[in-house]
């Protein structure tokens, strides 16, 4: 776990939860497409893309994140992509960049969400909880 504490769960059960992440049925109600795995949200990802991405979209996924170490992730995908898109695609998925520890897919997440904040808000000009609850919404607009 991200606090270096250990999960433990029977072999069978761990055999099974990366099923979850292409056959999502029963457990998906926090999509936005309840039963949609991961295939179909890449999928429908690339179609929110301009026509003439959409190729290299496909043929440059970036998996990234704790989940991208589970075993079979990469090629399961890159196969199910293979079979939902025409044959004149090559869907398939790349490296993090060199430039990156080899440890980084794992806190992916943090770290783009940290960049992003320093971006988005150089000076600290962030909002608090409690500035939030004082003045409301109209805060993210102003």
């Amino acid at each position: 776990m991200a606090d270096g504490s250990t999960l433990c769960a029977p072999s069978d059960v761990l055999a099974r939860a990366g099923e979850l992440w292409f056959d999502p049925v029963g457990a998906s109600s926090w999509q936005k497409r309840p039963g949609a795995g991961l295939t179909e949200e890449v999928l429908a990802s690339v179609k929110l893309c301009n026509a003439d991405l959409r190729r290299q979209m496909l043929e440059n996924v970036v998996l990234a994140g704790g989940g991208r170490s589970m075993t079979g992730l990469e090629t399961r995908l890159t196969k199910e992509l293979v079979d939902s898109v025409p044959g004149s695609i090559r869907p398939g998925t790349v490296p993090l960049p060199d430039y990156m520890p080899a440890n980084t897919f794992r806190n992916a997440a943090f770290v783009g969400g940290t960049i992003l904040a320093k971006t988005v808000f150089p000076l600290n000009q962030y909002v608090t909880k409690r500035d939030y609850h004082e003045h409301g919404p109209s805060l993210r607009t102003g």
